[in-house]
């Protein structure tokens, strides 16, 4: 299964920011390792300095590829992964908010 992987990526300073983004990287991994193929954007376009619109834009046209939806981390305070969540639900795409409950994997 393709799994988009959504969590907060902004934050009060680049240390938060930071912070996040390898959080992000540990939940691919764990996606990885439970069976399936993890799309990241936060690995995808760390530090870009590109506008809001401009990344969320393309962090939608990546999620229309894949299977589901995965929400982790403070994901409910961001504008972004609320984005995510309002285009998964409007397109009937399963959601999760833990890895431990994506169906096992090959």
């Amino acid at each position: 299964m393709l799994v988009y992987c959504a969590s907060a990526y902004r934050g009060k300073d680049e240390w938060e920011v930071w912070m996040n983004i390898m959080s992000a990287l540990v939940i691919a991994r764990q996606v990885w390792l439970r069976g399936h193929v993890a799309i990241n954007p936060h690995g995808n376009s760390m530090f870009f300095g590109l506008p809001f619109d401009t990344m969320i834009a393309g962090d939608l046209k990546l999620l229309a590829k894949c299977d589901c939806l995965l929400l982790s981390g403070a994901w409910k305070d961001s504008e972004g992964c609320g984005k995510e969540y309002r285009w998964a639900v409007e397109h009937s795409m399963p959601i999760y908010e833990s890895v431990f409950d994506l169906p096992e994997g090959e």
